[in-house]
């Protein structure tokens, strides 16, 4: 008789070091100013340092950055590190969140789920993102079926149903 033993053991994501805070809430975020949005969609911060938004992807066509950086212009922006290190192409990994017009000091709201709404982004399954998946979900899910942005003009059919094509 032999058994066997199976063992799992939880490593890092690589290029995460051990140091991600997967947390799809604003807990120690930090006031940024937003300087530009590029043509690849990271954002340039005021103090210099190139971020990108962990959870999102950005269509080729029909979204561009001047749309994102429109939304996101004025301001009173946050940001949570999520990693101590940059990414490979030196970019810090955030989530981004701001104050709602007409909200009070202690509101928050996430922009990342606000672009996905909007149509301005697509949910990306990054190990960043992993906590905010079902968030960023169901915000997509909004987008699509209100026809908001990049969905304008498409119609999503289950493709289990044979009727609906």
């Amino acid at each position: 008789l032999q058994l066997a033993v199976l063992a799992v053991i939880a490593l890092p994501s690589a290029g995460h070091a051990g140091d991600v805070r997967p947390s799809c809430g604003y807990e120690e975020a930090t006031p940024a100013t937003l300087d530009a949005v590029d043509e690849n969609f990271d954002m340039r911060l005021a103090d210099g340092r190139v971020a990108v938004v962990s959870g999102l992807a950005f269509p080729a066509a029909g979204v561009g950055p001047a749309d994102v950086h429109a939304v996101l212009s004025g301001r009173a922006l946050l940001f949570r590190s999520l990693s101590n290190q940059p990414d490979r192409w030196g970019r810090t990994r955030i989530r981004l969140f701001w104050r709602p017009a007409g909200g009070g000091e202690a509101a928050r709201s996430d922009v990342g789920v606000d672009l996905v709404r909007r149509g301005l982004a697509l949910f990306r399954p990054d190990p960043d993102a992993a906590g905010c998946r079902e968030l960023l979900l169901e915000a997509e899910r909004t987008a699509r079926q209100s026809n908001s942005g990049l969905w304008t003009g498409f119609r999503v059919v289950d493709g289990g149903d044979r009727q609906a094509a």
